[in-house]
């Protein structure tokens, strides 16, 4: 099992909750407790001996999850146009996607300058149908506000097929 290490910014419990893991190091769980398992899980123990950390567990799912959207993204990145790739960074493209499923709020508006905040795509709450049907409905969306409009629109069976493929290759 993968965990997150962080460390809480200061020591009140809401903080603690708050908290941004940094680091994502392999330990292995027994009942006397979590035993490092490679030389960064060793490094980590020694340099926090005696020190309290916080960790909170990532799924296999989760991390496959991940993978394979960003692969899909990547996949999908790769396929567009100059035109679009000159105004889409392909680091931004889970961004674009969000923005155009609606996945975000406005925090402030002043005059025509917004500010949003996106909401978090919670890779590791989905089971096998939900990651399905998001990636899906991400593709869908994707079609219908940039392939469509730029005569696009083979690319989205495409799409489809090399998802079902990072999927498989996933499990």
């Amino acid at each position: 099992m993968m965990w997150r290490i962080g460390e809480p910014t200061t020591s009140t419990l809401s903080s603690v909750r708050q908290k941004e893991f940094k680091q994502s190091i392999p330990f292995k769980v027994t009942t006397a407790g979590l035993l490092p398992t490679e030389g960064e899980s060793r490094d980590f123990c020694y340099q926090h001996n005696g020190s309290e950390v916080f960790m909170k567990p990532a799924t296999n799912r989760d991390l496959k999850f991940h993978r394979c959207y960003f692969k899909v993204l990547d996949w999908l990145w790769w396929q567009m146009p100059l035109s679009f790739k000159k105004r889409v960074e392909q680091k931004d493209m889970y961004l674009l996607m969000k923005l155009i499923r609606g996945q975000y709020k406005v925090t402030m508006q002043f005059k025509d300058i917004k500010h949003i905040e996106y909401d978090s795509i919670s890779f590791g709450k989905m089971n096998d149908e939900v990651f399905k049907d998001y990636v899906n409905d991400s593709l869908t969306a994707f079609l219908n506000e940039i392939l469509i409009p730029m005569n696009l629109g083979h690319i989205y069976d495409e799409s489809i097929e090399e998802f079902e493929g990072f999927y498989m290759q996933m499990i």
